[in-house]
């Protein structure tokens, strides 16, 4: 098992790797379950996750901009801008006006929670609206995009992701938090991240990971396929187990491939049709 784990962790410790995969954690379950329902429909798929591409690069890039990694130039932003007009817009054709204007706040949100104004992506409000927006609005909206309907019966199906989502966002603003070091200006959500981030994120995950295995028994998933997700869940936690190799891993990018595989498996054994 150790020898399999190493050549999990030399790809998911690859932060081009983990980019590409990060939208899949958000997209899949709506997308799996409204093609279930109705034929694959491809290219409105193709924009949402460019969509979301874009939307990680620009957190990505803000995030390391606000901790004083990376000094951004002026101009990079309004590229940033520019492509998500192009692909708002090519959504609108492809999908309706509502769509796009759920999306068009999910960009509004993601760009002033680093304007200077306002400098809210190390508070709990920045956890609590990211979380929202990927897990219920981006969700709701991968499912229409399938099956052209939004049914309120899926809502359950997403509370595994809100809750496997929220260590990702935790791990991005507890690093924020350690590279500014003004531990003086802390807020008490910001002190509670810091003493206790580890705690929190294993408690939110095992919680996403205790309501899949009640929606699979809820839905009489086949006893094999139980077996088989827990298997993956042990394989891919064995590397967090032994201090070896635990140091050589990126935390950051190892919990977020985790939960994109876990997403990915979640939805492809799901036994529903809504």
């Amino acid at each position: 098992m150790e020898e399999l784990s190493k050549k999990i962790f030399k790809y998911t410790n690859i932060p081009f790797v983990s980019w590409l995969l990060s939208p899949l954690a958000i997209l899949f379950v709506g997308t799996f379950l409204g093609a279930k329902k109705a034929s694959f429909q491809f290219y409105p798929f193709l924009l949402l996750y460019l969509f979301l591409l874009l939307i990680k690069a620009m957190e990505i890039a803000f995030f390391k901009n606000s901790s004083g990694d990376l000094s951004i130039p002026k101009s990079i932003p309004y590229i940033f801008y520019s492509i998500l007009i192009i692909l708002l817009t090519l959504l609108l054709v492809a999908t309706n006006w509502i769509i796009s204007a759920l999306l068009v706040l999910y960009c509004f949100f993601i760009i002033l929670a680093f304007y200077k104004g306002v400098k809210m992506e190390d508070t709990e409000y920045y956890l609590l609206l990211q979380i929202f927006f990927q897990t219920f609005i981006i969700g709701l909206i991968s499912y229409y995009l399938q099956t052209k309907f939004i049914s309120i019966q899926i809502l359950p199906y997403f509370l595994p992701t809100l809750f496997l989502m929220i260590p990702i966002t935790l791990n991005q603003q507890e690093k924020l938090l350690a590279a500014r070091e003004i531990k003086k200006s802390y807020s008490p959500y910001q002190d509670l991240l810091i003493e206790k981030n580890n705690i929190l994120s294993m408690i939110s995950f095992i919680i996403g990971i205790v309501i899949i295995f009640i929606l699979f028994n809820i839905q009489n998933v086949l006893i094999w396929k139980q077996i088989l997700f827990f298997s993956v869940l042990l394989i891919y936690s064995f590397p967090l187990t032994v201090k070896q190799l635990r140091n050589k891993l990126r935390p950051d990018l190892y919990v977020a491939n985790f939960v994109c595989l876990i997403t990915v498996l979640y939805s492809v054994l799901l036994n529903i049709s809504i």
